[in-house]
């Protein structure tokens, strides 16, 4: 059955039916307005991933957390190690970024350990020079939005 509402049965037009329907309508509105809004919030709570990535474009390092956009700067602390796996420049060209995070065998050559030790050079070979890698500050080159292949432009590999 089809029921049309007729302007007759209305009423008054400040009786107590109207007013209901009225206030029906504009919860109606402005609450869909509100979740509207709720949506285009820039300080609504968001997923936020800080990642440290390595030469190779893996992921060494990352940290996550739930908050407003452009408020959350979490302190990095990255395996430095993980990242120069690899490289020859470092003292652990031979190994890649998993493998240097494991413990050396006891039977390793400890040739670049000696002389980190004897020249105070920073390294990754032997635990004392990792401990003194730890405590060092250094710049990290941000990503800033650019690609992967972009990234390179902010001083390359090493």
């Amino acid at each position: 059955m089809l029921l049309i509402s007729n302007p007759r049965h209305l009423g008054h037009p400040m009786s107590p039916g109207n007013w209901k329907r009225l206030i029906i309508l504009l919860s109606c509105v402005f609450g869909g307005a509100e979740m509207n809004q709720q949506h285009n919030n820039p300080h609504q709570p968001m997923t936020l991933t800080w990642q440290v990535l390595s030469q190779t474009g893996s992921v060494v390092w990352e940290k996550k957390a739930v908050e407003p956009p452009w408020t959350w700067w979490p302190s990095l602390e990255p395996d430095v190690c993980a990242l120069v796996a690899g490289l020859e420049s470092w003292d652990i060209p031979e190994l890649t970024a998993s493998a240097s995070q494991q413990a050396r065998p006891p039977d390793s050559n400890y040739e670049h350990a000696y002389n980190q030790i004897t020249w105070g050079t920073l390294g990754c070979s032997y635990p004392r020079a990792r401990t003194r890698i730890a405590r060092s500050q250094f710049y990290v080159c941000p990503r800033d939005g650019r690609s992967l292949s972009e990234a390179r432009r902010c001083g390359g590999l090493e």
